[in-house]
């Protein structure tokens, strides 16, 4: 059902606050933020349903910190901040060949961080790094 106020709706549900009322694709180019050397070939896409935003990114970093959060900037859509007292919104894992690493959306930002000073898998580095990765948040 097409609402005359905008938005579809599904199953007979009539209530505009239910509607679906935004879908986007699209490109970004993530950024080097905090603690991350340059990016080169970075590239990143992302999909906008309603309020919930999931982004893939892929960039080579000249250098990482082993002793700190590191920080990719340039998200499509500013990260709601939903959770007090929290600067973590969502988490997700992106990979370095046989390092893992948690990341997340932080809250009130246009950033993604990741935990390179303590990767799920594998040991730290600050040499150049390969990642790719996904991360889903909610957007205002």
């Amino acid at each position: 059902r097409i609402l005359s106020t905008g938005g579809i709706t599904f199953n007979g549900d009539t209530a505009q606050a239910n509607a679906l009322d935004d879908y986007e694709e699209g490109n970004w180019t993530p950024t080097s933020g905090e603690n991350f050397g340059a990016f080169n070939s970075a590239d990143g896409s992302y999909i906008k349903i309603g309020h919930l935003v999931t982004v893939n990114f892929i960039f080579n970093a000249a250098s990482t910190s082993s002793t700190a959060n590191c920080k990719i900037s340039g998200l499509p859509y500013p990260v709601k901040n939903t959770i007090n007292g929290s600067s973590v919104e969502y988490m997700g894992v992106c990979f370095h060949d046989i390092r893992m690493y948690g990341i997340f959306a932080q809250g009130g930002t246009s950033n993604i961080v990741v935990e390179t000073d303590r990767p799920i898998e594998g040991s730290t580095t600050t040499g150049a790094v390969f990642l790719r990765g996904s991360v889903t948040y909610e957007t205002t």
